[in-house]
C-alpha cells in the first residue's frame, strides 16, 4: 500500500498592510499592520517574520500570537516593526599622533653619547623612521572615506521584502519596503 503526502486547505491568510514609511531611513524603524483572516481556523496562530535578501538587511519583529475566530480576522491586529541600524563612524583623531614621542625622547637621549660624525647620519636615520611612522599610522585609521579601519556595518540600503509566516498551515504575507 503506497502513501502520497496530501495537501492540506490554508486555515487562514495573512495580510500585511503598506509599511510607513515605505522608505525607511538608515537607524529608523518602521511598521505595518498584520491582519490574519480565518478561513476555517479559530484560536490563536503564532506569527514569524523574515526579510529578503538577508545580506545587510535590517530586523524584524512581530507581535504574536494573535487569535482569529472562525471566518473572522484578528482582533486587535498585529504589528510588524522593521528596525534598520546606522553605519558606524569612527572619527580620525590626532591623539594617535603623540604614540610615538616617547620613543623620539629616548632616541634623542642617545645621540648625546654617540660621536659627532656618526650623529648626523643617525638623525637622519631617526627622521626618516619617524616621519614613515607617522605617515602610517594615520593610514591605519580614517573616518568617512571607505577602507583604513574605520566605522562600517549598518544596514545596507536598497529594496527588501517582508514575509509574515504563522502556524503550519496558513497563507503567509509579504510587504516590500527600502531603505536609504
Amino acid at each position: 500500500m503506497k502513501y502520497s503526502p496530501q495537501t492540506l486547505p490554508s486555515q487562514f491568510r495573512i495580510d500585511i498592510g503598506a509599511v510607513s514609511p515605505s522608505t525607511i531611513a538608515r537607524g529608523s524603524t518602521g511598521t505595518a499592520t498584520v491582519t490574519v483572516t480565518s478561513t476555517g481556523f479559530a484560536g490563536d496562530v503564532p506569527l514569524s517574520c523574515s526579510i529578503t535578501p538577508t545580506a545587510g538587511a535590517p530586523s524584524c519583529s512581530v507581535t504574536s500570537p494573535v487569535t482569529v475566530i472562525n471566518g473572522g480576522t484578528s482582533n486587535p491586529p498585529a504589528t510588524l516593526t522593521i528596525t534598520t541600524t546606522k553605519p558606524a563612524v569612527v572619527r580620525a583623531t590626532v591623539s594617535a599622533l603623540w604614540l610615538p614621542l616617547p620613543g623620539f625622547v629616548l632616541a634623542g637621549a642617545g645621540l648625546f653619547s654617540i660621536p659627532r660624525s656618526k650623529k648626523k647620519m643617525l638623525r637622519i636615520l631617526l627622521g626618516t623612521l619617524a616621519f614613515s611612522g607617522l605617515l602610517l599610522m594615520m593610514a591605519c585609521g580614517s573616518g568617512n572615506v571607505g577602507g583604513g579601519g574605520g566605522g562600517g556595518g549598518g544596514t545596507t540600503p536598497g529594496s527588501y521584502t517582508v514575509t509574515v509566516q504563522g502556524g503550519v498551515n496558513g497563507t503567509p504575507g509579504t510587504a516590500t519596503f527600502s531603505v536609504q
